[in-house]
């Protein structure tokens, strides 16, 4: 096999590469949407679109590329699990309430008592609310654990 970083081309034909970069075959680089990727060094030789507000080290990606997505350079995104290991009873349901900043709608789940779970993927978190769609505060998907400091906010509301 080829050394890291260097691709044997007679490996594959397929110009798909990591977390959705695409093969720029005249370069050798992967284009990343907003950035080139040079896979021998590993790492970007163009700097993050969001700049310094992504991090002190512009040229990573997003912290965790295995667990994180950021396909536009802006902000990270935290895919949302199939389940809510740490809210057995939750089942997936119709997503209602729109992605802060666009791009969708969150997922969303609901618990045996009514209440409703929602996914934060800025933050991979559970945002609860009660059966009548008011905030009761911010959860780990994994133990069902409330979130210091992400206690209910009154003021929010979601469609139940």
């Amino acid at each position: 096999g080829a050394p890291y970083g260097k691709e044997d081309p007679a490996e594959t034909d397929n110009a798909i590469r990591f977390q959705g970069q695409y093969h720029d075959e005249e370069t050798g680089l992967h284009y990343n949407r907003h950035r080139y990727y040079n896979p021998a060094t590993g790492r970007f030789i163009s700097k993050d679109p969001i700049g310094l507000k992504g991090g002190l080290n512009p040229f990573q990606y997003a912290n965790n590329p295995i667990s994180w997505v950021d396909p536009l350079g802006l902000s990270k995104y935290i895919p949302a699990p199939p389940s809510l290991p740490g809210f057995p009873d939750a089942v997936r349901v119709k997503s209602k309430t729109p992605v802060q900043g666009g791009g969708g709608l969150r997922k969303r789940w609901k618990r045996l008592n009514g209440c409703i779970c929602e996914w934060d993927s800025q933050h991979g978190e559970v945002e609860m609310y009660n059966k009548r769609g008011k905030h009761m505060g911010a959860f780990d998907p994994d133990t069902g654990d409330a979130i210091p400091g992400k206690e209910a906010d009154r003021t929010r509301t979601i469609e139940p």
